[in-house]
């Protein structure tokens, strides 16, 4: 009886376990097709480019906010290079 309701438990917990990583996976497909019809609306950005390249796939907002952070520190530095430049010169 107890090895027939630990089964039954484990099972549901499995069962529940599936269900919230598909609606995780939803949800990352909403959050990547919402980019896509960002990047169909306004083409030829380099956003898109970066969307297009990795950063489409993401599965966790943890995940969105280490891309954008990186993001934003590429363009922090491409901007003091080019500064860099300009004043070398």
């Amino acid at each position: 009886m107890r090895k027939e309701w630990a089964r039954k438990w484990e099972n549901f917990l499995k069962e529940r376990r599936r269900k919230k990583i598909k609606k995780e996976i939803e949800k990352a497909k909403k959050l990547r097709d919402s980019f896509r019809d960002i990047v169909e609306e306004n083409p030829g950005t380099f956003l898109d480019w970066l969307i297009f390249s990795g950063i489409s796939d993401i599965n966790s907002k943890l995940s969105w906010l280490i891309a954008e952070t990186t993001l934003l520190v590429a363009l922090s530095l491409s901007i003091i290079s080019i500064l860099v430049f300009i004043i070398s010169q």
